[in-house]
């Protein structure tokens, strides 16, 4: 949507400047009313769409609106030098919203801690991502629009920046696939000292982050071709996968003593611990930077080439 030579060098500092205040005006957005759409009826409780007893279709409805407002907000505050910063601002809104509930920890004890009631938590998990996905996408296509509607392309304008298809599809589905094994890894390497810890929601955003953007950064550089919404598919992959261990395999990995297996909050796995919100957003945060910084190291590979 934006030139690539845009995309490809160093943030200015008034371009840095728009972008946190995109983010900044898509937190005071979900802050206020976001939550009010998603509050749980126990202030303690995960933010989530099903896990809480509500009426989830018109929770959803309602994040729908807000995420396609800021994104349109965003992509007009921001600029078109990230590239997806009405997505971006979405997603910032989106994780800062979710820590005004609680962690997977209170999903986990709402639900008891025999296999049985992990088994039924697992499919609501990939359920619930798959809403937070959809809010997603939506500020995804609405971003598209503004900016289609502020640079005022043409189709034969967008058709020269892009990549062929075939090209473009299989270093996305490559970069996909290897952004998820790397975020996989690396997210189980640090979210938790053991599988014993509790969950701290710190340490999940650390991870979470860390893993998307390695995994996109390293995929990314690699498969040069692959937009932005293939890596953010990643996240999906990483998701309902963990969430899908926990349901084969319920009880605690790691060895842990019976005494912790036992205990409600104790996750099934390490991939288990973000909440569908924290995955779809902070993921997409580390996809986004990620994909944007190799696109620069991309750039800068093809020009020292050419100057060589």
């Amino acid at each position: 949507m934006s030139d690539s030579a845009t995309l490809a060098r160093p943030l200015r500092f008034v371009e840095k400047v728009r972008i946190v205040s995109a983010c900044a005006l898509a937190i005071a957005l979900f802050v206020s009313v976001g939550w009010t759409a998603v509050a749980p009826t126990d202030p303690h409780a995960p933010t989530t769409f099903l896990v809480d007893a509500r009426a989830w279709p018109q929770a959803v409805g309602s994040i729908l609106a807000v995420a396609a407002v800021t994104s349109a907000l965003g992509t007009l505050v921001g600029g078109p030098a990230f590239g997806h910063v009405g997505v971006l601002a979405t997603a910032v809104g989106l994780a800062v919203m979710s820590t005004r509930g609680g962690t997977m920890t209170q999903a986990l004890i709402y639900h008891g801690a025999l296999p049985a009631d992990r088994k039924q938590l697992a499919p609501t998990l990939i359920a619930d991502a798959g809403l937070w996905a959809i809010a997603l996408m939506a500020a995804w296509l609405v971003a598209a629009m503004v900016a289609r509607w502020i640079e005022g392309q043409t189709a034969q304008a967008v058709d020269e920046n892009r990549a062929p298809v075939l090209a473009s599809t299989r270093d996305g589905l490559l970069g996909m696939v290897v952004a998820a094994a790397i975020a996989w890894i690396i997210i189980s390497a640090t979210i938790a000292r053991t599988s014993a810890s509790p969950v701290e929601r710190g340490q999940v955003f650390f991870a979470v982050f860390l893993g998307f953007f390695a995994g996109t950064l390293a995929a990314r550089y690699l498969w040069p071709k692959g937009a932005a919404p293939w890596y953010a598919g990643s996240v999906l992959l990483v998701a309902g996968i963990g969430y899908a261990w926990g349901y084969v395999s319920p009880q605690p990995s790691g060895g842990i003593a019976t005494y912790y297996a036992a205990l409600p909050m104790i996750p099934p796995n390490a991939l288990f611990r973000p909440l569908p919100v924290e995955y779809v957003a902070v993921g997409v945060v580390g996809v986004l930077i990620g994909h944007r910084l190799a696109q620069q190291m991309h750039h800068a590979r093809k020009t020292a080439r050419e100057n060589a």
